[in-house]
């Protein structure tokens, strides 16, 4: 679940199922033919994904700079972790689940495919890449992104286009 309150599949199809469906729940067998599904569904097509190696090189450099792996790093591009990026609404007309609060913020997203899933941020405030670094960018909320230059930035949103 977004905030990572379930230890599995199971018990997050299990509370989903019973408690906000009202069914009858779910068993092992019918929790592994849903992760076998989810697990055989092929990867979308990202036309970005062939970048120059250069553009490549630059972006990765980038990546590093900021230091974006911190928390988005290992072969799926998050640690899973939850993170405090400088988004969470904790008070006005609107805010956020405060259930978030005790796990230290949101649960850190994986990078794959991210150019196909704007808006971006929990709440979908951030409509590209771009303004989502630079939200925050001064005061490095999200990553050390103040380390950026503008052309660095350009450079790592291509980057993070192709993932």
């Amino acid at each position: 679940s977004w905030n990572g309150e379930f230890p599995s599949l199971l018990s997050f199809m299990s509370h989903t199922v019973t408690k906000r469906m009202g069914g009858e729940g779910v068993d092992e067998v019918m929790e592994r033919q849903v992760a076998a599904f989810i697990e055989s569904m092929p990867a979308a097509d990202n036309p970005n994904r062939d970048l120059p190696a250069d553009a490549k090189a630059r972006g990765e450099a980038a990546y590093a700079k900021a230091e974006c792996g911190t928390c988005h790093g290992g072969e799926t591009l998050t640690d899973n972790s939850f993170a405090d990026v400088g988004t969470f609404v904790t008070s006005g007309p609107v805010p956020d689940d405060r259930s978030f609060l005790p796990y230290g913020g949101l649960n850190t997203p994986s990078l794959l495919g991210i150019a196909r899933t704007a808006p971006y941020l929990h709440d979908g405030s951030a409509q590209t890449l771009k303004t989502r670094i630079l939200v925050g960018k001064e005061k490095d909320l999200h990553g050390k992104t103040s380390r950026l230059s503008d052309v660095e930035v350009d450079d790592l949103v291509a980057y993070l286009k192709s993932l």
